[in-house]
């Protein structure tokens, strides 16, 4: 009763605090029930094995003989929290870690020391930058307790100052030889598993470090005397000596001069999770000064009823609560992927100093006791003390805090001024950087990656382990989703991301390269991997003009351009161009150092870390990567256009073809633009890659023949012929054409010209083109009275040839293939593309009638004739008729002419009267009127017969031929694939082409167009220009003739834009073709 009574009387905090000892606080509304029990039971053990020997542990300086804590504690799993389970451990979080380096530190603070270097230190080290050969030899035996782990990064002159560390490492055959001293190794007279750092490039500072992993028993290897400390006696520290020891190259602990990332990968884990040993010294200060404030009695009654009593209760109290509410929030956020340095280093300052003041709050709590060896006060604070000290001084927390929140101050930073921190300044605390005033903010704020400097991989720095690849988590709608980037949050809520990939395909420091195209293939894989584009950056060069320096950027680097702000009004109503695509300052980058004496390129520098989020593995296809368009496409895109098919429908058959718009490169958009580049490329150069397209046909056609005419340096006309013009010529007879758009569409004898009036202009028309003489003119004239009306829309004549949008033109064949908008030298290759698939139809109709045999209906002579002479299709045309006029016709007569037979036919009617005899001539409707060898490949327009293009098609149909037989047979087909995969790596690696990405363009259309590399450059001076205002379409424009309310509405005024070639606001044309472009 009278201590139920005493508990009334103290204060809430102070009765709360007294209910439980062991679950000092409530619990159920920070973890879950396996968080729980994972603490409780950590708590009993920590009570059970531990705090009993605690006092005996300080008082000797030695961990109990007759008992192996260590064995003890990897029994009970607590070695391996963070460590995967297929090595022993438990795959747990960085909360869990702390759980239990807490309640371990409550019971004995020099055995949770020895706990948190042997399980952070070491083991986490490993597990976050061992091979898997390494961790396989090293980690069952540290996570069973078999082990002791210790890390030696401190010397006796480079404490703070780590980088200027002098244990130097020589490069030798087979490994390194180390030479040096470490000091203040926890753990080192009693650790056989060491993860030591050495200078292998004492010049470099902190790019020459590098990880080793030092057994014990290594020649040269031994430890100095034991420190005798003032607090965290037992917890075992000393001095290492290295004299010549020699370390395998197996045992290098990530690279060589990469061991600053390997130690700054796991610096603000370490101060997390050392920040719960101060947590479970104050926990323990609690658990004697709360029985002993009831207890002991002064002026008659418990001093816990002081008031002033109560307040240091109440003191110790909040600082204990606010230190570990930080320190689970900081958990959480590492284990959900989040890491923040500031806060980490803010966590075991906070928690540090508070530790410090609790321990002397209970000394003076206890009074004369407090200052007594027989309580454990005094213990507690020489403990608390050191964690102001060791893994980092709280001077050096202190400014780490500061120097973080200086740099994140309005995100705003000045990316010239940021220093080398590890070359400069304390490996631990970078100090401050200079940064823009607030008013010169940039857009967006500078990613951690170029806080910490050139050298740092912040990826490395602020990886958040606790969240394995692949790993699934819960989105807003509760479903699992896969995190495929860590996630940073900034002080001031900008993200930061930062890609997950393989070790394998990641950039590494360090890595050496042949060529700078093994540079640029190994980048933009990993990046395509890792859901992001890549551009070339700059190219720095000495004063000798020698190039040293190259840099492979993320497409999004660059600084965004603030928007324009004007004063008038005429400039302010301009509209800025809409784009999709976007720079946001990304610093994401790789530099490459250039070897020139081994020509070889050295990976010095990777910055891994974005400010923008990056593309899913499902929308990687629509990155620029994933865009660019194959030659195989372009040609696609290129053929579609030379049939009238635009690049819109072309999309859809590629889609169609390929099986989904998933397995397309490129967009509609990207085929478009290509479409588009080919008319920009032409350009200027149309007349003349016109007549060169014809030059070519002279040399390559037998007989074939053209002409032009040049006026003022402006191409006016152009006339050829092949062999089959003439030979259709000399079949059909001269045949003349007119343009009904010209001055002479006066002379189309219609329905509107009276036959007094079309005889008149005929005369005129003979007499000025001098064509009395032209015989089949003059025969066509004579039998005028023939001559069947012809019905037209608006405009005479509008239907003899494809001069005019406002008719469907009778020549379907032009019609399907040409196009207005078409070049000149687009026009030529529409021409051969209806040429072959005339060519074709001739070839298809010739091997019909070769295997057809003859069937005789009629028995008449003339149907067998017929079957000699014509082809098929026609020969049965002209089998009906005779079917059809076997009664009524017959051949009065038939003579040979030259070549030619004639006959003549009597056609009587059904009385038997002779209504007409007329006479025919067979020879131009004869299947051997056109020679047999055209339909040879070497006389065929509209196919690339060299030699590369032959061999390219004919290795697509082998590809072709052999997926379609393997179709049924995934196992075959998987392993012909990486067979397809080896010897494409195999033929990429043979081409190191450093052709950019507009020169590749360029070549793929030159190609297209027919302007080989055996011709004039491209930029070369042109002959002729083109002619101006081009009437292929009868309108004289390149767009079709508008109707009369379309004439009525008046085009929109378009806004000026920004030409960046010559820096002026223009309305009629860009930078793509400005006229001042390459001057």
């Amino acid at each position: 009763m009278k201590d139920w009574k005493m508990m009334q009387r103290l204060t809430s905090v102070a009765r709360a605090s007294l209910q439980c000892r062991v679950a000092f606080f409530s619990t159920s509304m920070l973890f879950n029930d396996t968080q729980i029990q994972f603490k409780d039971s950590v708590a009993q053990f920590a009570q059970e094995h531990i705090a009993p020997h605690a006092p005996k542990i300080d008082e000797t300086n030695n961990f109990p003989k007759d008992v192996n804590l260590w064995k003890l504690m990897g029994d009970f799993n607590l070695h391996g929290i963070t460590a995967p389970e297929e090595y022993g451990g438990l795959g747990l979080g960085y909360l869990y870690h702390c759980l239990a380096l807490e309640e371990i530190s409550r019971a004995s603070g020099s055995v949770g020391l020895s706990f948190g270097a042997h399980s952070n230190l070491c083991i986490n080290q490993l597990v976050r930058n061992g091979t898997a050969a390494q961790k396989e030899k090293y980690l069952p035996k540290l996570i069973c307790g078999e082990h002791v782990g210790a890390l030696a990064m401190s010397e006796p002159n480079a404490g703070s100052d780590v980088v200027g560390m002098k244990c130097k490492a020589d490069r030798v055959d087979g490994g390194y030889v180390l030479n040096g001293n470490k000091m203040w190794c926890t753990n080192g007279p009693v650790a056989q598993t060491l993860v030591v750092y050495a200078k292998t490039d004492i010049a470099s500072r902190s790019k020459g470090i590098t990880a080793f992993i030092i057994e014990k028993g290594m020649p040269g290897f031994s430890t100095a005397q034991k420190l005798d400390k003032l607090g965290m006696r037992g917890s075992d520290t000393c001095e290492l000596v290295f004299e010549n020891c020699f370390v395998p190259n197996e045992n290098v602990l990530g690279e060589e001069g990469r061991g600053v990332y390997v130690m700054m990968s796991g610096l603000d884990l370490e101060r997390l999770v050392l920040s719960a040993g101060p947590i479970g010294i104050m926990q323990a200060c609690l658990d004697v000064v709360l029985p002993y404030v009831r207890q002991r009695e002064q002026f008659g009654r418990p001093i816990g009823e002081f008031q002033l009593m109560e307040g240091k209760i109440a003191d110790m109290y909040t600082s204990l609560q606010s230190s570990r509410s930080y320190m689970y929030s900081v958990a959480r956020q590492c284990d959900n992927g989040i890491l923040i340095p500031k806060d980490c280093a803010g966590v075991i300052l906070f928690a540090a100093e508070r530790a410090t003041q609790v321990a002397l709050q209970a000394i003076q709590c206890l009074g004369g006791n407090g200052y007594v060896n027989e309580y454990p006060t005094g213990r507690l604070l020489r403990d608390a003390k050191l964690y102001e000290i060791g893994a980092g001084t709280s001077i050096t927390h202190a400014s780490a805090v500061f120097t973080y929140s200086l740099h994140w101050f309005n995100g705003a930073f000045c990316f010239d001024d940021v220093c080398d921190v590890f070359d400069d300044y304390d490996v631990y605390v970078p100090l401050p950087l200079s940064y823009e005033e607030p008013g010169q903010a940039q857009d967006s704020p500078m990613p951690l990656n170029e806080i910490m400097g050139d050298v740092v991989d912040v990826s490395d720095v602020l990886e958040p382990l606790s969240i394995e690849k692949g790993k699934a988590v819960s989105n807003i709608s509760g479903e699992e989703d896969v995190q495929r980037s860590y996630k940073y949050l900034t002080p001031n809520g900008t993200k930061v991301w930062c890609p997950i990939s393989d070790n394998d395909s990641r950039p590494h420091v360090g890595a050496t390269y042949g060529s700078w195209h093994d540079v640029i293939t190994m980048y933009k894989d990993y990046a395509m991997n890792c859901g992001f584009s890549v551009r070339v950056g700059q190219t720095k060069r000495n004063k000798a003009n020698v190039i040293t320096h190259k840099y492979l950027r993320c497409n999004k680097s660059g600084r965004p351009q603030s928007k324009r702000k004007f004063d008038t009004l005429a400039e302010s109503s301009l509209h800025f161009r809409k784009s999709s695509y976007q720079v946001t300052d990304c610093k994401a980058h790789i530099g490459v150092q250039v070897n020139e004496a081994t020509s070889t390129f050295y990976v010095y520098k990777f910055v891994e870390c974005h400010n923008h989020p990056l593309v899913e593995p499902y929308n990687r296809d629509l990155t620029k990567a994933g865009r660019k368009l194959s030659f195989s496409t372009k040609q696609f895109i290129h053929h579609m256009t030379l049939n009238r098919i635009g690049p819109t429908i072309a999309h859809r058959l590629q889609v169609s073809m390929k099986g989904g718009q998933y397995n397309v490169k490129g967009t509609p958009t990207d085929f478009k633009n290509f479409s588009h580049a080919i008319r920009l490329f032409i350009g200027n150069r149309d007349s003349q890659l016109f007549l060169d397209r014809l030059r070519d046909r002279v040399q390559n056609l037998p007989d074939f023949y053209f002409d032009f005419c040049v006026v003022n340096g402006e191409l006016r006309h152009a006339f050829w012929a092949d062999e089959i013009s003439k030979r259709t010529y000399e079949c059909f007879g001269d045949v003349l054409a007119f343009d009904a758009t010209s001055c002479i569409h006066r002379l189309v004898w219609n329905l509107y010209i009276s036959p007094a009036t079309f005889e008149e202009r005929w005369g005129e028309l003979i007499c000025k083109f001098h064509l009395d003489d032209h015989v089949w003119l003059s025969d066509m004239y004579a039998i005028r009275s023939q001559w069947v009306p012809a019905y037209f829309r608006e405009l005479p004549m509008c239907c003899l040839m494809k001069t005019t949008s406002r008719c469907e033109s009778s020549n379907a064949s032009f019609k399907v293939n040409s196009s207005g908008a078409n070049t000149l030298v687009q026009f030529v290759l529409c021409y051969d593309t209806s040429i072959e698939s005339q060519r074709y139809r001739q070839r298809l109709a010739e091997h019909k009638t070769s295997c057809r045999p003859f069937q005789n209906l009629t028995g008449l002579e003339i149907e067998k004739h017929a079957f000699e002479i014509y082809i098929r299709s026609l020969f049965l045309e002209v089998q009906k008729e005779i079917m059809k006029g076997k009664l009524y016709c017959y051949v009065s007569h038939t003579e040979s002419v030259r070549e030619n037979v004639i006959y003549s036919v009597t056609h009587l009617n059904k009385n038997n009267d002779v209504t007409n005899v007329f006479q025919y001539i067979a020879k131009r409707w004869t299947k051997d009127v056109v020679p047999k060898r055209i339909f040879d490949i070497e006389y065929r327009y509209g196919v690339d017969k060299s030699p590369q293009s032959m061999l390219r098609n004919e290795i697509l149909d082998v590809v072709a031929e052999c997926v379609d037989s393997l179709r049924y047979d995934p196992e075959r087909l998987s392993v012909f694939a990486t067979k397809v995969k080896e010897l494409k790596s195999i033929t990429l690696n043979l081409d190191s082409s450093d052709a950019n990405e507009k020169g590749i363009n360029v070549a793929d259309i030159q190609q297209l167009v027919g302007l080989t590399v055996e011709k004039e450059s491209v930029n070369a001076n042109i002959d002729c220009s083109n002619p101006q205002g081009i009437r292929n379409k009868g309108c004289g424009k390149r767009r079709r003739m508008k109707g009369i309310v379309e004439e009525a509405v008046k085009e929109t005024v378009k806004a000026p834009r920004l030409c960046r070639t010559c820096k002026k606001y223009v309305t009629g044309h860009d930078s793509r073709n400005c006229k001042k472009k390459g001057i």
